[in-house]
């Protein structure tokens, strides 16, 4: 018996599997999406973010999935320049539009959420920096192989293009952790910024909510992130700079 992946292998086979899969698969992204979609805009609203919140649930996952489908991206133009299989580099075509459609989602998102959250819709902090560099090398993978003729060197370029862009990744794929004194600047408690990833990323259902927080004595009661979940800094935060001093996160939260 052949093993899948050998068997798809064969250009020939792997577009008579794709002429039914596609659209199967097309209809299950389809169907997952809108699921996803309402069970976000029925969530309850953050009592500190209110309904802002729901833009993270697309935030996100757009943002995630931009930066998995560049690895897609540059894994198939590695098999392209070693094996030289048509499939792999057919493959790195198909990803590049895709994940720069994910990656404009997650900029386009995020500045959305920024306006009410941070104040501005764009700030030149690391993370934000780095997404931008994701999208623009997106923009030149697909540009520089409708810039070629010669359909062979195209897929070569653009191969190399997506190797060495591939060193974008690690950094932007720990954002969350870079450059955090731009955006706690304006956020002594980081109840805007960290608040948001935590919400997104606790995996509330969205029928009960988020679980609330050990309630310490006057600590504001709601479904939402409670104060009581970020310790507050040693020191009191300067007008020239970002907060110093120390930042717990609760076990509860």
């Amino acid at each position: 018996m052949i093993p899948a992946p050998a068997f798809l292998a064969n250009p020939e086979r792997f577009m008579a599997f794709s002429r039914w899969a596609a659209p199967l698969f097309g209809a299950i992204a389809l169907v997952l999406a809108l699921a996803g979609l309402w069970l976000g805009w029925t969530a309850p609203e953050d009592y500190q973010q209110g309904a802002t919140v729901r833009i993270m649930f697309i935030h996100i996952p757009a943002a995630w999935l931009s930066e998995f489908v560049y690895a897609c991206l540059a894994v198939a133009s590695l098999l392209s320049l070693v094996f030289r299989h048509v499939l792999a580099d057919a493959a790195a075509q198909a990803a590049a539009p895709l994940g720069a459609g994910f990656t404009l989602l997650a900029l386009a998102t995020g500045s959305l959420w920024g306006r009410p959250m941070w104040g501005t819709l764009w700030v030149w902090d690391a993370r934000l920096t780095s997404v931008l560099a994701l999208f623009l090398i997106y923009l030149a993978y697909i540009a520089l192989r409708a810039s070629l003729d010669d359909e062979t060197k195209a897929a070569r370029a653009a191969a190399i293009l997506a190797l060495v862009g591939a060193v974008n990744l690690p950094v932007s794929g720990r954002r969350v952790g870079l450059g955090a004194g731009v955006l706690l600047a304006g956020d002594p408690d980081g109840a805007g910024l960290y608040g948001g990833l935590r919400v997104a990323l606790a995996g509330a259902h969205p029928r009960r909510g988020l679980a609330p927080a050990r309630r310490g004595r006057g600590a504001p009661r709601g479904p939402g992130l409670n104060s009581c979940c970020i310790s507050k800094p040693a020191s009191t935060p300067s007008s020239s700079g970002p907060p110093t001093g120390s930042r717990r996160w609760s076990s509860r939260c």
